[in-house]
């Protein structure tokens, strides 16, 4: 059975969600679009926005990559430049299909930072996209200025990377000796193909705008989640939970209350006990869900012809943002 957009119960198709209410037709159409489509298809649509930006990137790293083997990676280890181009080109495609997975989680997560606090807030799309720019441009500077100031990592760097490169006396001459252009000029085409392999970062951020470029479309022909529409999140888990703590009760049936038919005894019949319920506070909870209190009269042993209410009896209900309950605490009884 096919999942509600809104609260995330089984549902029938063609039928309102029975949990919540809602009407899903808009998100049935929506699949029934990319199915129509086919994977291909879909996957082209999703691209799109920024003109496949992510592709382009991939067409520019493998581009790139090819006329750096001859320049500027002079002096690179030939193997060491066709792994780099080989996995950087696949790694930037793969990140379209990657995130295009996990567009619907990647919906419901920018939403949910609407309701969540504090640290379960986490960073949206556009935060991750400027961290990922910014750490990798950081890390390119760090890889200049480690193989221009440290000896130890410029040896390990040319033992595993560089063509050997010594002089006509057989070795070549320590760090200590270079001056500062001479060292730059050394670690530049090790620092080329660093900021070269990074391009996958680039890859990954652009596929993260379009997945948010998905989100926005998809939110406009969709209900938006029970976790934003607060009045049903509070209506579906108080219903709930008036029905989790409310406890059945079986009534016996006479020898006198027959069947219908005369011949056996009519079966027991359960029904739930009486409570009055008085619903007295609301929060949000950190991760986007909510919390309420109920004070909640319970009955006394009492004729059937009426009820005394015995005592007063205080939960705390919580729930997952999407209305499922996670605990319901009995505080205190009067």
């Amino acid at each position: 059975m096919p999942e509600c957009i809104v609260c995330k119960e089984n549902y029938e198709v063609g039928q309102p969600c029975k949990r919540c209410g809602s009407d899903n037709s808009g998100w049935e159409e929506w699949k029934r679009e990319e199915k129509a489509l086919g994977p291909e298809r879909a996957l082209l649509r999703f691209l799109e926005p920024y003109f496949g930006l992510p592709l382009m990137i991939a067409g520019w790293a493998l581009a790139f990559g090819l006329m750096g083997i001859i320049w500027p990676w002079g002096g690179v280890k030939i193997y060491v430049c066709i792994l780099a181009v080989a996995l950087t080109f696949v790694g930037c495609v793969l990140t379209v299909p990657a995130v295009y997975e996990k567009r619907f989680s990647l919906r419901e997560q920018e939403l949910l930072r609407r309701v969540k606090r504090g640290r379960a807030k986490g960073l949206g799309v556009g935060t991750r996209v400027l961290i990922v720019s910014v750490v990798t441009l950081g890390l390119i500077i760090l890889l200049m200025l480690l193989l221009v100031q440290s000896e130890a990592v410029w040896k390990l760097m040319e033992w595993l990377m560089l063509e050997d490169t010594t002089t006509v006396e057989g070795s070549s001459p320590p760090q200590e000796e270079l001056g500062f252009k001479d060292k730059i000029r050394r670690a530049f085409p090790l620092a080329c193909l660093g900021g070269y392999i990074t391009l996958v970062a680039f890859a990954y951020s652009s596929s993260l705008m379009l997945g948010q470029a998905y989100a926005k479309r998809l939110s406009e022909e969709v209900p938006p989640p029970i976790f934003l529409q607060e009045r049903l999140l509070v209506k579906i888990v108080r219903r709930e939970a008036e029905r989790v703590v409310c406890r059945p009760i079986t009534q016996k049936v006479t020898d006198d209350e027959k069947a219908p038919n005369g011949d056996e005894k009519a079966p027991d019949e359960t029904e739930q006990e009486p409570r009055s319920w008085t619903w007295d506070e609301m929060e949000r909870t950190d991760d986007g869900g909510i919390r309420l209190k109920a004070i909640v009269k319970a009955p006394s042993e009492a004729g059937k012809s009426s009820i005394e209410w015995a005592e007063d009896i205080i939960y705390v209900v919580e729930a997952d943002p999407w209305s499922r309950i996670t605990k319901v605490g009995r505080v205190k009884g009067t």
